[in-house]
């Protein structure tokens, strides 16, 4: 869940996260003496929560758990605290105060961009009235919009970079020894590629692939390029409108938008943007390798 600048459908993102109405509030789960947290399961949790359910006020009470557990091998929290800071900017949740010597030097400079306040109002307005002059009225002088979200695909990195291939042999262990891991957690890492691949961050979807989803294959599909690129298109339409994906819509829309565009210019490309896509490209190729 990283993120690079905005586009238009980065401004979209904004209007869900600012309700019109009050969202209906959820008391914090207060923890137990008798019950051991894992903190990168809640973690999952609040990510689920804002992803698939879209309840980011809920989800800001999910990160505040987390970051809240300053156990030494809890180094989730600064996704966590990232996330916060983030979303705090935009009117939701709190950030937890921490000492400025305890965070990593890698998330100084990220963390202190999420504190860069955001006129949420004169967004929303941009983006409802006049979407095309958006980029004219809010841009910098290099013509960029400002960073929505400047903190989480840091942390991220920074994360990957400290727990290390140790970690990630001990994970692969326990996955390969893993009947069923459970649809949702499968999903929402399934969900983070796609994220990472819209956005650009094609060495972070790898990274995700490659630690927790060692046993995937990509669907067999046929050599002719348009053939496979109808099918997808063809199949896209039924999730849309069907249940099977139900929660996954808005991705799948953004998703259908970056395949016209890379299709445009290279069709095999576009269908390979779809075969990185664990839990998406199986309905998204059926049918494609001609059987």
């Amino acid at each position: 869940m990283t993120f690079a600048r905005w586009n238009c459908s980065g401004v979209l993102s904004l209007l869900a996260l600012c309700p019109v109405a009050p969202a209906q509030e959820h008391k914090p789960t207060t923890p137990t003496t008798t019950t051991t947290r894992q903190p990168a399961a809640s973690l999952h949790q609040a990510w689920l929560t804002e992803v698939m359910d879209l309840d980011s006020r809920h989800a800001a009470e999910i990160y505040g758990e987390v970051a809240r557990d300053k156990s030494p091998d809890n180094l989730e929290r600064w996704v966590a605290i990232a996330r916060l800071a983030e979303l705090q900017r935009l009117g939701i949740g709190k950030t937890p105060t921490t000492d400025p010597k305890e965070v990593p030097q890698m998330l100084r400079a990220p963390l202190a961009a999420a504190q860069v306040a955001i006129d949420v109002p004169t967004l929303v307005d941009h983006a409802q009235s006049d979407p095309a002059g958006l980029l004219q009225g809010l841009g910098d002088e290099e013509g960029k919009l400002p960073l929505l979200r400047p903190a989480v695909a840091e942390a991220q990195t920074w994360l990957i970079s400290q727990v290390g291939p140790n970690y990630r042999d001990r994970f692969r262990q326990r996955q390969s020894n893993t009947a069923d891991r459970g649809r949702f957690y499968d999903r929402f890492w399934a969900t983070s590629v796609v994220v990472a691949e819209l956005e650009g961050r094609r060495s972070q979807a790898d990274e995700v692939r490659a630690l927790y989803f060692t046993q995937w294959r990509p669907p067999t599909v046929s050599s002719d390029a348009n053939a496979n690129l109808t099918r997808i298109r063809t199949n896209l339409a039924t999730l849309l409108r069907g249940r099977d994906m139900n929660g996954s819509q808005n991705l799948l829309r953004r998703l259908g938008e970056a395949i016209e565009k890379v299709a445009t210019t290279d069709p095999a490309a576009a269908v390979a943007l779809v075969l990185r896509l664990p839990y998406f490209a199986e309905p998204l190729l059926q049918g494609a390798d001609g059987r």
